[in-house]
């Protein structure tokens, strides 16, 4: 079973109003599994490949948050 979640927040589009008061969220997620289908370019067939395996994490407001994978690309 998939579930998507969507948080909308709306500022500004003019640039005279400062946004000063976009509220701050912390984002959390907790066992994300994702798996996509790629091609094997060796047999030509497609593959299941496992990209997040389990994942838990946190976003805060104020830090840069990276995903990276094995290679650090």
């Amino acid at each position: 079973m998939q579930e998507d979640h969507f948080i909308q927040i709306r500022t500004p589009k003019n640039g005279k109003d400062l946004i000063q008061d976009v509220p701050k969220i912390t984002l959390e997620w907790h066992h994300v599994t994702r798996v996509v289908k790629v091609k094997n370019t060796a047999t030509k067939q497609i593959e299941e490949k496992v990209i997040l395996d389990n994942v838990n994490g946190s976003a805060v407001p104020g830090e840069l948050l990276v995903l990276m994978g094995p290679s650090g690309a």
